[in-house]
C-alpha cells in the first residue's frame, strides 16, 4: 500500500496513511508541505533509488526529521538539495 497524505484543513492537521501505519503532524503556519522518503522517490520520476534517497538523508546531504520511525523531508529542503546538486556548465562558450 502507498503512502497517502490527508489533510483536515479545518482541525489544520495532516496525517500519513501507509506502510508507516499513522503519522499525525500539525500544519504549520506557514503551510509547510512535507514528504515522505516515497514522495521523494515519486517527485523525482522514480529514476533515483529509494535507497540513495536514505542515503543522501543519512549523510547529511539531504536534511529531513524522523519523528517517528518515517523520515519527513520539507519541500523547500528537497528543492534547495537538488539545485544545489545540479552540475555547473562549463564557463567555455
Amino acid at each position: 500500500m502507498a503512502i497517502q497524505r490527508h489533510v483536515d484543513r479545518n482541525s489544520r492537521m495532516f496525517y500519513y496513511t501507509g506502510n508507516i501505519s499513522v503519522y499525525w503532524g500539525a500544519i504549520m503556519p506557514d503551510e509547510t508541505e512535507w514528504l515522505t522518503i516515497e514522495d521523494v522517490y515519486e517527485e523525482l520520476d522514480r529514476k533515483v533509488p529509494i535507497d540513495s534517497i536514505r542515503q543522501w538523508i543519512k549523510s547529511g546531504r539531504l536534511r529531513a526529521y524522523r519523528p517517528g520511525k518515517a523520515y519527513l523531508i520539507k519541500r523547500a529542503d528537497l528543492e534547495k538539495f537538488l539545485q544545489e546538486s545540479q552540475t555547473k556548465p562549463d564557463d567555455k562558450a
